[in-house]
């Protein structure tokens, strides 16, 4: 990955030649951050660059904005999250318009089944992908992801108020208790509250979380004319068109270089991280009661702390045990049939 990140920078007309490589930190084979000296052709380029490669797009990110490896790789994400996310919804899209043809279900939805598309595309896809990317880059990346999985808090009252969905002791007893369990993975107490941005960017967060609701019970509440597969088509296409339209105005056209595990991590990324992902989930909503589906969700952090265990060897301490006991725990019992 040296190699790359040198050839990389060459490439660059303001690159007169590459004078040292250095290793800051990398997943050995699958990314690296570099930090290289360069001779430049101009005097107004900085001689010392980050470059981040790997299975990724390529990027150079200057140090005086980032004067650690660790804020040039938060910043690298940053700038990419836009057109990752715009890249893996079009991907999606077109996994579903595929299969769509292939089934002859591909038609345009019905006018009374217009509101849910929106809600869908709107609420979950768009709303809830910007405010938790815009509160993950206020608020300090790793647990505050988990209040994305807040929504049982919202979902609970809101499916007893709109719903008329009877809460009854387990599923009641299944939100405090999953909930306990998501707030032993955020502990709060690690958090420096007196910084503004970190408290903007979870309130961000917690916003994306009570949209992701919303259309949770507009899912389960809405008097559906065709299935979800019909309609999440659209609704990806959409999301689509969006999302592209804002990267190209805050990024503009990012530099590519294509590879064969990157084309195969997009399709990971955009066809059962997206399009099945995005159907499972509305497919819960509308035959499942509303907090039923939001506990279920509640699984989605557990697995991504066992798989961070698993691959990338953190540490699985008595806290992050307690906390998949307790969400688990919370999940099981929430979905358990009372008698």
């Amino acid at each position: 990955m040296a190699a790359r990140a040198a050839d990389f920078l060459r490439a660059q007309t303001w690159c007169k030649s590459v004078v040292s490589t250095k290793l800051a930190w990398a997943i050995a084979g699958v990314l690296g951050v570099f930090l290289v000296r360069i001779l430049p052709r101009d005097s107004g380029v900085d001689k010392t660059l980050w470059v981040v490669v790997g299975d990724i797009p390529p990027a150079y990110l200057v140090r005086d904005d980032n004067p650690t490896w660790r804020e040039a790789l938060n910043a690298y994400v940053h700038e990419m999250n836009r057109w990752v996310g715009a890249v893996r919804t079009a991907i999606g899209a077109v996994a579903l318009f595929a299969l769509a043809l292939a089934t002859r279900r591909l038609a345009w939805p019905p006018r009374a089944d217009l509101p849910v598309l929106l809600s869908i595309t709107l609420l979950h896809m768009i709303g809830f992908g910007v405010l938790s990317s815009v509160g993950l880059e206020l608020a300090p990346a790793g647990r505050s992801a988990v209040l994305a999985y807040t929504t049982p808090l919202w979902v609970a009252p809101g499916a007893s108020l709109f719903l008329g969905e009877r809460l009854t002791v387990r599923r009641a007893l299944g939100v405090v208790i999953g909930l306990l369990g998501l707030l032993a993975l955020f502990n709060p107490l690690a958090f420096d509250w007196t910084a503004r941005a970190a408290v903007l960017g979870n309130l961000a967060i917690l916003a994306a979380a009570l949209l992701w609701a919303a259309s949770i019970l507009q899912i389960r509440k809405h008097p559906w004319r065709t299935a979800p597969l019909d309609v999440l088509p659209w609704s990806l296409a959409l999301a689509t068109l969006v999302t592209t339209l804002v990267a190209l105005a805050v990024e503009g056209m990012p530099r590519v270089e294509w590879s064969g595990r990157l084309v195969a991590l997009l399709l990971y990324a955009g066809v059962p991280g997206t399009a099945i992902a995005y159907w499972a989930t509305a497919m819960a909503s509308r035959a499942l009661p509303a907090v039923t589906t939001s506990l279920g969700l509640l699984a989605t952090p557990v697995v991504s702390v066992v798989l961070a265990t698993l691959w990338l060897g953190e540490p699985l301490t008595l806290s992050l045990v307690s906390a998949i006991v307790l969400i688990l725990g919370g999940v099981a019992l929430g979905m358990s049939v009372e008698r």
